[in-house]
């Protein structure tokens, strides 16, 4: 009958113990022996033994954070014959391996694949308690037809891809406690909640980016999250470093990553952005692969910005936006990511309303119940579509208005901020700003708005010219003027729109 004999080293290699397997008719017999071969283990707990593998691990590291933790040596080596990272367990069922033995999951995403039985699963379920806090996420395989007592070597012999019951693997959450000591709750630190962006991302809430296509809405977001994960300047304002995660139904594929090949460049990626394309995802709290999207964002356990690209792409099936019940899903799958027990940032990317109308682009298009869900709104409007050039309107729910101007730089594809560089005042550009401001709005402040040059310090435009833009505007009929007599300034807003 065949014998087997598997070296059980620790993670710097060094051999602890040798795994003696005898496959005999009536099943298997195993035992074990010393460094030296001769039987037994000298008193030493198998619970405190390595992982069968656990010497591998730093060179898998370099390839992958995901590791596979199987019950047995066999079924480890199925996997890692199939160039899986995979570990397995050597103290059997009944029992679970040592907090020492565990630690070298440290940081890492593991999946348990149970051998199907009763003790395979008791065996992952214990293992699954004993890494949280260790692992940085622990998710659950399954084999749907596997037979009784079926494990991963027993799936290598069959035509199946592991990769498929890997892949597969749902998210493990660890119970939360609900009764919390006292003594605890005393000695809580609050964490400063700071700004993504200061003044204009906010801490976590929903943040709307409101604009018409090719108004330079995603790619702005894209930078965003270079930004985040790279820690280098958006727009020329310091970012938050912190995990990211960008979804989207939109563009192909390649495009995106050729993107974000171009965005992140020679920098070094210190934070991970995580990438969601074309998944078959849906903004609906009841779907599966909703909820999964938010059990992995929960298990990062850290503070994460999430941008959903776009609202559009990813509604659900029958969605109605101008439907109070169609958009009540929507912003229910968005509050499962913002009441996470760390909230997450969310920027849903959105089409606006009044989209044929420059300055009227201050709210998302749809029910009205997604005015009043957001934390703040950016809308971006493109005056000349013949420049690459776009106006920001920074709205906060708390804090200052502001506009900024931006251009995409087609040679090295970033977002560059164009404050006081040029962005041309044209009637578009005056009904963008003055329809960004809350109130009638001045000459004054619409001047100020297009602020400064910067080598001289001086106003770009002269109150002359933004007076004689203003006033071509309402001659136009984008724009309405009251005041301008009796001492009382002349002042804007956008004309209403005639329903």
């Amino acid at each position: 009958m065949p014998t087997t004999f598997y070296e059980i080293r620790d993670t710097a290699g060094r051999l602890v113990a040798i795994h003696e397997r005898r496959d005999e008719s009536g099943g298997k017999t195993m035992q074990w022996r010393k460094p030296d071969g001769t039987l037994g283990l000298n008193g030493t707990p198998t619970t405190d033994l390595p992982l069968y593998g656990a010497e591998k691990l730093a060179g898998w590291l370099e390839l992958t954070p995901r590791v596979v933790v199987v019950e047995g040596e066999k079924a480890a080596g199925a996997l890692t014959a199939r160039s899986i990272p995979a570990v397995g367990t050597v103290c059997g069922a009944a029992v679970t391996p040592a907090a020492t033995t565990l630690a070298a999951l440290s940081g890492r995403a593991v999946v348990l694949w149970p051998d199907n039985d009763a003790p395979g699963e008791k065996h992952m379920a214990g293992i699954a308690t004993a890494l949280a806090g260790v692992a940085a996420s622990v998710w659950r395989a399954t084999w749907p037809d596997a037979p009784p007592k079926g494990d991963a070597a027993d799936y290598c012999d069959t035509d199946g891809d592991p990769f498929d019951v890997i892949d597969a693997a749902e998210i493990v959450k660890p119970p939360s406690p609900f009764i919390v000591p006292m003594t605890a709750f005393l000695a809580e630190e609050d964490v400063p909640s700071l700004d993504v962006v200061p003044g204009i991302v906010p801490a976590d809430g929903l943040l709307l980016w409101v604009g018409r296509k090719e108004s330079f809405k995603s790619m702005t977001a894209q930078t965003l999250h270079g930004a985040c994960a790279t820690g280098a300047t958006w727009m020329d304002l310091d970012v938050l470093p912190m995990r990211s995660v960008y979804v989207s139904n939109e563009k192909r594929r390649r495009s995106v990553r050729e993107r974000f090949r171009s965005i992140i460049g020679d920098a070094q990626i210190v934070h991970e952005i995580g990438i969601v394309h074309r998944a078959g995802l849906v903004l609906d709290a009841s779907t599966d692969r909703w909820k999964r999207l938010v059990d992995e964002v929960d298990a990062m356990n850290e503070r994460v910005l999430v941008t959903l690209d776009t609202l559009a792409s990813l509604s659900p099936p029958g969605f109605k936006e101008n439907s109070p019940e169609g958009m009540s899903t929507v912003l229910s799958a968005v509050r499962m990511l913002l009441n996470l027990p760390t909230p997450a940032t969310v920027n849903l990317l959105h089409h606006p309303a009044w989209a044929d109308q420059a300055g009227k682009e201050m709210r998302g298009r749809g029910h009205s119940s997604l005015e009043g869900e957001h934390d703040g709104l950016l809308s971006f409007d493109r005056p000349d579509r013949e420049r690459d050039e776009a106006v920001i309107h920074v709205r906060p729910k708390d804090g200052d208005y502001q506009l900024i101007l931006i251009a995409w730089d087609r040679d090295t594809m970033r977002i560059v901020r164009r404050d006081g560089v040029g962005m041309p005042l044209t009637i578009d550009t005056a009904v963008a700003i003055v329809g960004g401001m809350d109130g009638a709005v001045t000459v004054e402040r619409v001047r100020q708005a297009l602020g400064s040059d910067p080598d001289t310090g001086k106003p770009r435009y002269s109150d002359d010219r933004v007076r004689t833009v203003l006033n071509d505007a309402v001659t136009a009929g984008r724009l309405t003027a009251t005041g301008g007599r009796g001492g009382t300034p002349r002042a804007y807003m956008v004309t209403e729109e005639t329903p």
